[in-house]
């Protein structure tokens, strides 16, 4: 039960951040309550000398298990997001089937599987 946030950590920071922890700790709970509250879609967490060591990319029930792509120093949700119940296990080639299959058809695709070559 409750709520997941997905943080993005920019690897530069971590001195400011071990260096200024209880600073980062705060802003980061302002910046998790703000994109919970649906304030703000994403929300840069100072630390420090840098005005963006993380980014709260994200949050959501606990229930869900929501699809992100993360690079450039950005997250972002894929399409909607949703991609399952948190009872799908991502080591199960069949559970990750069903995630694809999830996203594939929020955009308005369908998946097969190629055909094998004989």
């Amino acid at each position: 039960m409750g709520f997941n946030s997905t943080v993005v950590v920019y690897n530069d920071a971590l001195h400011d951040i071990e260096q200024h922890g209880d600073e980062f700790a705060a802003n980061l709970v302002s910046a998790i309550l703000r994109v919970g509250a649906g304030r703000e879609e994403t929300v840069d967490v100072p630390c420090g000398c840098h005005a963006n060591a993380a980014i709260v990319v994200d949050s959501h029930h606990a229930d869900q298990q929501v699809a992100m792509i993360v690079g450039g120093n950005l997250g972002q949700r894929i399409g909607r997001g949703y991609a399952g119940h948190w009872s799908l296990n991502m080591s199960k080639a069949e559970d990750r089937l069903k995630v694809l299959r999830t996203l594939a058809e929020a955009e308005g695709y369908t998946l097969r599987k190629k055909p094998q070559r004989r």
